[in-house]
C-alpha cells in the first residue's frame, strides 16, 4: 500500500492543490491519504478544510485525518502523519505539500523508481548541501559529485516504510518547526544504506514527474530566524563544515 502524508495549514492551498482532478489515483495501487491539518480557527477555513477532505474521501476511499486548531509546525505534523500511517515495512511513504501543481500522474513514476532501487528514497527535486547547510540546485551533468550530500526537497518525494524505519524514523524532531529536515532525512537515508560519500547519490534519486512546487518561503524576521537555527543544527549534527560525517 501506498501511504500519501498530507501537512496543511492553509485552505486556500489545500483547496487548489488537493482538490484538482488530476490528484487521482493509479490503476492497481492501494492509496491511504492521512491529513495533518494545524490552522488557527479565527480563520474561519474549518469548513473548507473538511470539504477537501470529503472530496479526497470521494476520490480515494480511504482517507484518514486529524485537525489541530493550532499551528504545530511542519516536523510535528510529519511525526503525526508517521504514526497515523502505522504503515508495514513493505508499504510506501510519500510527503506532498499543500503548495504543489499536479499536472498529471505523479505517483506511477516514483513507484516504478523505487521497483528499481527498493532502497532508495525518490522524488521530483534534487540538490546538493552545501557546508552552510544550504541547498544548492546544480546541473544535471555535475551532479552527484563526490565531498557533498544530496537531498530531496521536502514538498513531494517517496520512500519504502522500512527504509524511513531504518534511518531513525520520517523526521528529527530537533529541527524546529520546518526548513532543514528534509535534507536531514535524506541524509540519515544515504548513510544507513550503507552508502559513502564517495558514491553520492546511491540511495537518494531525482525523478522526472509531472509535479511541481509553488511554495516560497517568508522573509519574516521569524522565519528568517528558525531556518538560520536550523541550518546550523544540520550543519553541526553532520559536520558538514569538514565536508560531511561518513555514516
Amino acid at each position: 500500500m501506498l501511504k500519501i502524508i498530507i501537512p496543511t495549514c492553509g485552505a486556500e492551498c489545500f483547496e487548489q492543490c488537493m482538490g484538482h482532478k488530476t490528484f487521482t489515483a493509479p490503476d492497481g495501487i492501494d492509496v491511504e491519504i492521512i491529513v495533518v491539518a494545524n490552522e488557527d480557527p479565527r480563520s474561519g477555513n474549518r469548513d473548507r478544510l473538511d470539504a477537501v477532505i470529503a472530496t479526497l474521501e470521494m476520490i480515494w476511499g480511504n482517507v484518514k485525518h486529524v485537525y489541530f486548531p493550532y499551528r504545530i509546525g511542519y516536523t510535528k505534523a510529519l511525526d503525526w502523519g508517521w504514526k497515523l500511517a502505522d504503515p508495514a515495512p513493505q508499504d510506501l511513504i510519500a510527503v506532498l505539500n499543500d503548495d504543489v501543481v499536479i499536472e498529471g500522474d505523479w505517483i506511477t513514476p516514483l513507484v516504478d523508481a523505487l521497483e528499481r532501487r527498493p532502497h532508495a528514497q525518490v522524488g521530483p527535486s534534487w540538490r546538493m548541501i552545501g557546508p552552510d547547510g544550504l541547498g544548492y540546485r546544480v546541473p544535471r551533468e555535475k551532479k552527484y559529485r563526490t565531498g557533498y550530500f544530496n537531498y530531496l526537497e521536502g514538498w513531494c518525494w517517496m520512500a519504502k516504510a522500512k527504509t524511513i524505519a531504518k534511518a531513525g524514523g520520517i523526521v528529527d524532531l530537533g529541527f524546529d518547526g520546518s526548513y532543514c529536515e528534509d535534507c536531514d532525512l535524506s541524509i540519515r537515508i544515504a548513510t544507513s544504506a550503507g552508502s559513502v560519500l564517495a558514491t553520492p547519490g546511491a540511495s537518494v534519486f531525482e525523478v522526472d514527474a509531472p509535479i511541481r512546487h509553488i511554495g516560497h518561503q517568508s522573509s519574516s524576521p521569524e522565519t528568517q530566524a528558525q531556518w538560520a537555527k536550523n541550518r546550523l543544527y544540520l550543519a553541526e549534527k553532520w559536520d558538514l563544515s569538514s565536508g560531511g560525517r561518513r555514516g
